[in-house]
């Protein structure tokens, strides 16, 4: 792999960043009445959209009573040329109090019962509907090339191991079968990806204890109204795409999505379009935290503690450290998603067995993310290469003697006797790039075996 700095990579690319004006003036259904899209400034849009949230924790609590589904209006419609069925929880169709003969839609949350047209509820329809479209193509354009890049890195792989003769194809090769039910391509793992994989069989939309969940191998896609009021205001349905990420079984179906961590995975492609918010603290995004501080000196925490004064009564921001911090995030986040969608998902499902048992050995689902990076980027953990070098001229002594240390406790270990004096210097390397990650290694003889492993497959030079 060639490694990179995140300098050079923005240099090479022109980087965007969302703009934020007028507020749009239209019809919309009623939960959206009064919510502005578009803001001048990005931190006025990140208060909006807390706001926005906080203000509707009344009608749509984040830990909503278990209701039913029946009764609840269902409508069955193509997207994508897929058949799904949208349920409209606690939307009913009933008649009006002050007339009895007037047909309504009745909503129902914690507030009470509120009364819709015929025409009001055909806005709530058609939105849902609408965005779920647009969910399901956004998250298709993030990986519709993936397939052919999995199988030209695997083409390569094979020919160089004799696998493949030169002038054969894998692509030919794919629906061959090599056992009863199973292809070439349901061997290699390959996601062979269509737009109807980001599609759900069944979207549920109404209060349910998060912005959005997704049974993995169920096609069920739940979708909170907070939630489309967040992803409104973003102008993109971020919540929705993550959900419809999760309901990609070529990706995501147990049992192979145990072995890495589905959340982060999900989070990956719609990382540059979150807000510097969910960046910094956002659970989902604790491994790229990680990884924006060992390869770019980016340090969330201290990034936090000098935009945000936290008190119990509430948050003051500061705007202009915050609007400095939010151009690195929006430089990082770009590096870090077109990394992780455009090569690490290709080297990751190319070599999946490999990959996965490396996240199993380190008992940890986004260790082989982790390495990647790392081996993919040069480390600027102590402020760039050359403070970095500096630094390591300066305690010299202090780090031969701790290297000499661990080799030591590494050669005592019988199975490993043999490791050659540069192999105990890559494994020490290997060991403090994995502490700097947030990876624990209890035992030295895992973190050599994967050393091994990396250096057959071709992934370390000696």
């Amino acid at each position: 792999m060639v490694n990179k700095t995140l300098l050079s990579i923005i240099a090479a690319s022109a980087i965007t960043f969302p703009v934020y004006g007028e507020t749009q003036q239209r019809d919309v259904p009623h939960y959206l009445k009064g919510v502005p899209t578009k803001y001048t400034d990005e931190v006025d849009w990140l208060t909006a959209k807390f706001v926005a949230y906080n203000s509707l924790e009344g009608k749509y609590p984040s830990r909503p009573a278990k209701d039913f589904f029946n009764g609840s209006i269902s409508v069955t419609t193509d997207v994508h040329g897929k058949k799904v069925e949208f349920i409209f929880k606690n939307y009913r169709q009933e008649v009006s109090n002050a007339n009895p003969s007037k047909p309504v839609v009745a909503h129902y949350t914690r507030q009470g019962r509120e009364e819709l047209s015929l025409d009001q509820f055909e806005l709530v329809k058609n939105d849902i509907i609408a965005t779920q479209c647009t969910a399901s193509l956004q998250a298709y354009e993030r990986h519709k090339n993936t397939e052919k890049t999995i199988v030209a890195a695997q083409e390569k792989l094979f020919k160089k191991n004799k696998v493949l003769k030169e002038n054969e194809k894998l692509a030919d090769k794919l629906d061959k079968y090599v056992a009863p039910g199973v292809t070439v391509a349901s061997a290699l793992y390959l996601p062979r990806i269509q737009i109807t994989d980001f599609v759900p069989k069944r979207h549920i939309f109404g209060p349910i204890p998060a912005l959005g969940m997704a049974y993995l191998n169920s096609g069920w896609i739940y979708y909170d109204p907070k939630a489309r009021v967040l992803d409104y205001i973003d102008g993109m349905p971020n919540v929705l795409i993550h959900e419809c990420e999760h309901n990609n079984r070529q990706f995501q179906r147990l049992p192979y999505a145990e072995a890495f961590d589905a959340e982060t995975w999900a989070s990956l492609p719609i990382l540059e379009r979150s807000d510097s918010i969910e960046f910094l603290l956002h659970p989902y995004y604790e491994d790229v935290r990680h990884i924006s501080k060992v390869l770019f000196s980016f340090d969330s925490q201290q990034a936090w503690d000098k935009s945000f004064f936290d008190t119990a009564g509430g948050l003051q921001i500061n705007k202009e450290k915050l609007h400095r911090y939010i151009a690195n995030i929006k430089q990082i986040s770009k590096v870090i998603q077109d990394t992780a969608v455009n090569d690490f998902m290709t080297e990751y499902y190319a070599h999946f067995s490999f990959w996965s048992t490396v996240n199993d050995e380190l008992k940890d689902k986004n260790a082989a993310f982790k390495i990647y990076m790392y081996l993919t980027f040069e480390p600027t953990l102590l402020g760039g290469p050359e403070a970095t070098l500096k630094w390591m001229e300066r305690n010299k002594l202090v780090i031969e003697e701790a290297s000499r240390k661990a080799i030591e406790a590494i050669k005592v270990k019988p199975s490993i006797q043999g490791t050659g004096a540069r192999d105990s210097q890559k494994l020490e390397s290997m060991m403090q790039d994995l502490r700097h990650a947030g990876i624990k290694i209890e035992d030295p003889q895992v973190l050599y075996d994967l050393y091994k492993k990396l250096f057959d497959a071709g992934y370390l030079k000696r």
